[in-house]
């Protein structure tokens, strides 16, 4: 999970996990990347209300949609919490103790990140009749405010992340790269950081291929809902667009943002070996932290109480 927290933050022209997955995967990027600022089980706590305001605001939406937004997500994220939380925190318990032991290899981070991938699925999969009911109640008009806004955040991360010279990319990357990783090492020194910046430099630079994909899955999203499809049609279409978010890249560009995720691991794989006994000691508490805290929510009664009540309503 860490693994592709700091991936995705390292990648971020060509995102190992697509922008379709951001707000049911918000819990654990949250967590991860506010590195202990908060507690773990404080965000679970909170994460409900976060997540239909973002989609309140991506869609407009009025009173009594939000009402109903919200009790779909509290499903959701009940079946995430007891059934895949644990799942998590033993990917995490596997992470920390290969990186530990000095065993951390590419071929475990990238088996890590496929079956991060696969729970990613998993849910979304079981989402799909809650997406098609959702979407199938929206208005054109809150349709096209998801357009316009949607075009709107494209030109803020073209801004962000593809605006500049391909130099000051490549900085931008090492810079977040170091900033990350030091959420859970702690300060890296000096020829650490160089090492980091040797892997991003290894990095191919598709902002115009990454740029266009997203704006081809937008507008084909918006043709789908704004097509309004027999029911049982518009679940088989949307399962085809949400399980394959990649269907808009050409072979090159694929084959190219794999490439980058194998020198992101490569770069943390060779990263452990220089780290300090004190670095060590750090990001194994860092790791073992976050897996303990997503045990106990798995088992959290308050939270197991709450979701038999809304079962039962």
């Amino acid at each position: 999970m860490a693994t592709v927290a700091v991936s995705r933050s390292c990648n971020q022209l060509q995102p190992t996990i697509s922008v379709r997955r951001r707000a049911w995967v918000l819990l654990i990027v949250a967590s991860l990347v506010l590195g202990g600022c908060l507690s773990t089980r404080f965000i679970y706590n909170q994460i409900d209300w976060l997540m239909v305001w973002y989609i309140s605001d991506v869609f407009s939406l009025e009173k009594e949609q939000k009402q109903e937004l919200r009790k779909v997500v509290n499903r959701n994220l009940d079946w995430v919490r007891t059934q895949q939380l644990p799942e998590y925190a033993q990917l995490l318990r596997e992470l920390e103790a290969s990186a530990s032991d000095g065993t951390l290899a590419v071929d475990q981070l990238q088996g890590q990140a496929e079956t991060m991938l696969g729970l990613f699925d998993t849910v979304l999969r079981q989402m799909i009749p809650d997406m098609a009911s959702f979407l199938g109640a929206l208005s054109d008009q809150q349709v096209a405010d998801f357009v316009a806004k949607s075009e709107v955040k494209n030109e803020e991360l073209w801004e962000e992340y593809a605006g500049d010279t391909l130099e000051a990319r490549q900085a931008r990357r090492t810079k977040s790269a170091v900033k990350n990783i030091q959420r859970f090492t702690g300060k890296l020194d000096d020829q650490q950081k160089e090492l980091i910046a040797g892997h991003m430099a290894r990095m191919y630079d598709n902002s115009q291929e990454w740029m266009q994909g997203r704006r081809q899955w937008q507008a084909d999203f918006q043709a789908l809902v704004l097509e309004r499809p027999p029911r049982e049609e518009l679940e088989q279409r949307l399962e085809e667009i949400v399980l394959n978010p990649n269907y808009t890249d050409t072979d090159t560009y694929r084959q190219q943002v794999e490439a980058n995720t194998v020198v992101v691991f490569e770069m943390l794989v060779d990263l452990t070996t220089t780290l300090s006994d004190k670095q060590r000691d750090r990001m194994s508490e860092r790791l073992l932290g976050f897996a303990e805290d997503f045990e106990a929510l798995a088992q959290d009664e308050k939270l197991n109480q709450k979701m038999a009540e809304r079962e039962a309503a």
